[in-house]
């Protein structure tokens, strides 16, 4: 797992929101390629990807679904990720 050291001086830093479900996505991310199924979707993930699926993040972080969703759109925004979506899930990056 790797913390860019931006981070440091980003105001990321002072959001707990955004950098619960930044360190989230992380600890997600797979280190090596896999397939896995969703929504009986097969999905090949490369290095440093994983599924997202809003009402499940936000169950596992403890927060409101808008929460996690608006946290993922400022992370995409200032650069820190990058989201694919589809209709039935999303791959972060």
């Amino acid at each position: 797992m790797k913390l860019p050291r931006r981070l440091l001086e980003s105001h990321i830093l002072r959001q707990p929101e955004l950098l619960q479900v930044f360190i989230h996505a992380i600890l997600q991310a797979r280190f090596k390629e896999s397939i896995v199924t969703v929504n009986k979707c097969t999905v090949a993930l490369e290095p440093g990807q994983c599924i997202f699926g809003r009402s499940e993040w936000a169950f596992e972080l403890h927060l409101s679904q808008t929460k996690v969703y608006r946290a993922l759109r400022k992370l995409e925004e200032y650069g820190y990720i990058k989201v694919k979506a589809t209709t039935k899930y999303s791959v972060i990056t």
